[in-house]
């Protein structure tokens, strides 16, 4: 597959690149597996929304909720590794 990148996302990656040392392909690579579930799942409920805009709907609601999930999950996950650095990186008082 090709892709023509708009320039402002290729400076985006190119920053990306400088300030991590992953090349962008990699990185793409890896969300785009990630995102596999909700890929399916746009392409089953365009499918279904010629024969049941409910079911289609159905279909995008419940992935969406699963993302949210996923991000809240992340989210959850950088606040408690924040908290433990930080509780490393204070002294105890006495």
């Amino acid at each position: 597959m090709m892709l023509t990148l708009p320039d402002e996302l290729a400076a985006a990656f190119d920053d990306f690149r400088e300030a991590t040392g992953t090349a962008p392909s990699s990185f793409v690579t890896q969300m785009l597996v990630e995102a596999i579930p909700s890929i399916r799942a746009i392409a089953s409920a365009s499918r279904a929304l010629a024969e049941d805009e409910e079911r289609a709907l159905t279909i995008i609601n419940e992935n969406l909720s699963g993302v949210l999930h996923q991000g809240a999950a992340v989210q959850l996950d950088m606040y408690e590794k924040k908290a433990l650095r930080k509780a490393r990186t204070e002294k105890p008082s006495n």
